[in-house]
C-alpha cells in the first residue's frame, strides 16, 4: 500500500485499523450491516460496519507455483531479467533467446499483475501486464 494511503488511513477518525485480524463473514441484506472478525486466537466477534474494503496483492499467493516456477525470497514470480538470472533447477533453459519481460523460467508461461516480482501493484498496471502478456504469447507462438 502506498505511504500516502497509510497516512490518510491512520489520520482518519472514522477508520479503525485492527491488526492481526481477518474478516470471517460479512452480514447484511441490501447493504453491509456488520462483519465477523476472527483474531489470531480464533475468537470471532461481531462489529458494526457499513462498508468493507478489500486489499489484495500484499501477499503473492504463489504457493501453487512453488517448485515449478522460480520465486524470489518473498514468494513473487521471477520474470524477464529475473527469470534469466535465476539459478538451479528452476532457471531459464533457452540459449537462443532471453525471456520476455513477463515470461517466467518456463518458456511460454507468463505472469501478470501483483504475483510478479517488481510489479507496481496497481490495478491499471496489472491490466497492462495482461495485455502485454497476450502480445508476448503471440510472439512465442509465431516463432
Amino acid at each position: 500500500m502506498s505511504r500516502y494511503l497509510i497516512d490518510r488511513i491512520e489520520a482518519s477518525p472514522r477508520i479503525e485499523v485492527i491488526a492481526e485480524t481477518e474478516v470471517a463473514a460479512v452480514h447484511g441484506t441490501a447493504t453491509v450491516e456488520s462483519v465477523s472478525l476472527r483474531d489470531r486466537s480464533g475468537s470471532i466477534r461481531p462489529v458494526s460496519a457499513t462498508a468493507v474494503f478489500v486489499m489484495i496483492g500484499a501477499v503473492p499467493c504463489t504457493e501453487a507455483a512453488a517448485g515449478m516456477l522460480a520465486l524470489d525470497p518473498a514468494g513473487y514470480l521471477l520474470c524477464g531479467g529475473g527469470a534469466a538470472d535465476s539459478n538451479g533447477h528452476l532457471s531459464w533453459p533457452l540459449k537462443d533467446r532471453q525471456p520476455h519481460l513477463l515470461e517466467t523460467v518456463r518458456p511460454g508461461v507468463f505472469a501478470a499483475g501483483d504475483v510478479r516480482a517488481g510489479a507496481l501493484n496497481r490495478v491499471a498496471s496489472a491490466v497492462g501486464d495482461g495485455a502485454l502478456a497476450v502480445r508476448f504469447v503471440h510472439d512465442v507462438l509465431a516463432a
